[in-house]
């Protein structure tokens, strides 16, 4: 690995390897059929090289990838379902939410910044108890927003071009994974902030996923993969204090606020993480079950295998677990709106889940966070199948009518 790489956090430069994998897709999402034909659009690809650092433990992208490519995504092609307009129901955003009321008990007349805000989901949610929200959000989710009676501003969020006022909240979720720089980014959010003002992130945790085997958490577009540790040593870098870290599922809830004179102590970081070794063993025996189930699908010349999620995860599981591309009969996913699209550089049509019993299958890999419903889901359907669900842990059910 060349010198000059360093942690962008703690800027050490000794690493261990997490994952390597060529030829990654910029676009993992699908987009409309449509689109494709009238942009010309192609799958932009790009070596997808995770590493450790084995000071301060954060897990980053050792190559940034085009970040041109990657704004032009956001920008035109990021078509995360809406919650609003009632096509799922937004478990991860209602954790939020629950987290939030918990711990910060009086909200009300409140100014509060959400930046990534999508289509606004959250915002309006605490709009009804009594706050004064504005969102900021480049995509075309800041558009639904808008027309739920959300004030949505749609572009990138730049404090130094753009003068927001301040607030006694700024939230951004999901969001500073995909930030080139963590520290600039959260300084430039505490800029907005009263000077009381509280700054909520919530990030995924890359423990749970290497813990499980997991790499769903993986792509591009994710630049950045924080630990608890590592993500007290990039606050401690700001000049700002946390005040608590909520554990939330697969994810971090960080509450914080302004403070000044913080110094850090790099004894307070000592390095315990071993995540990365279950990481390896767990998603090798991953790739081993699979390949095992291709076997054995050969031997009985079966057909009919289906990913089921229709998302980022799915769209590549195939490069994760070394799966022949042309054995994937169809993609599935519970919103309707997806079969109109499809995923760049591959044949496999997109089908509603309600139509599962209407199709010819025998092996469904499912590849969604929702994996427990899912599999609820196909039993009700009274069919017979093998299903691979790989989340939260892996587990292999043979369904039967």
């Amino acid at each position: 690995m060349p010198n000059k790489i360093s942690c962008p956090i703690c800027k050490k430069s000794k690493f261990r390897n997490i994952l390597n994998i060529k030829k990654f897709p910029y676009f993992t999402a699908p987009i409309n059929k449509e689109t494709i034909k009238k942009n010309k659009i192609n799958n932009k690809v790009c070596n997808l090289n995770v590493i450790n650092c084995k000071n301060c433990t954060h897990t980053f992208l050792s190559k940034l990838p085009n970040l041109d490519i990657l704004n032009d995504l956001y920008n035109k092609y990021y078509n995360y379902p809406s919650a609003l307009n009632g096509f799922f129901k937004p478990e991860r955003d209602e954790n939020f939410i629950r987290s939030f009321l918990k711990n910060q008990k009086v909200i009300k007349n409140k100014k509060i910044l959400e930046v990534g805000c999508y289509d606004g989901y959250v915002l309006k949610r605490l709009k009804k108890f009594g706050c004064t929200v504005i969102g900021c959000d480049p995509s075309k989710g800041a558009l639904i927003g808008k027309r739920h009676g959300i004030k949505i501003r749609k572009e990138f969020f730049n404090p130094k071009k753009i003068n927001y006022g301040h607030f006694d909240y700024v939230i951004t979720r999901h969001l500073i994974e995909h930030i080139v720089d963590p520290l600039e980014w959260i300084k430039r959010l505490t800029s907005v902030l009263n000077k009381k003002g509280k700054l909520i992130v919530e990030t995924p945790n890359v423990e749970f996923f290497l813990r499980r085997g997991l790499p769903s958490v993986f792509s591009l577009q994710h630049l950045h993969y924080f630990s608890k540790n590592s993500i007290i040593y990039l606050f401690k870098l700001a000049n700002i204090k946390i005040e608590k870290i909520e554990e939330n599922k697969e994810n971090l809830i960080i509450f914080a606020q302004k403070s000044k004179n913080l110094k850090i102590k790099n004894k307070i970081f000592k390095n315990k993480f071993n995540s990365y070794l279950k990481f390896q063993n767990k998603y090798n025996k991953t790739k081993k079950i699979i390949e095992t189930i291709f076997k054995i699908k050969n031997k009985i010349k079966t057909k009919k295998i289906a990913i089921w999620g229709a998302g980022g995860f799915g769209s590549v599981i195939d490069l994760f677990y070394k799966l022949p591309r042309n054995k994937i009969s169809y993609f599935i996913d519970s919103d309707i709106k997806k079969t109109k699209m499809k995923f760049l550089n591959k044949s496999a049509n997109i089908i509603y889940s309600n139509n599962i019993d209407k199709i010819e299958l025998n092996i469904v890999i499912i590849a969604s966070m929702y994996g427990n419903q899912i599999t609820n889901q196909i039993k009700n359907k009274k069919v017979n199948l093998k299903v691979l669900n790989l989340f939260p842990d892996i587990k292999i059910l043979n369904i039967r009518k």
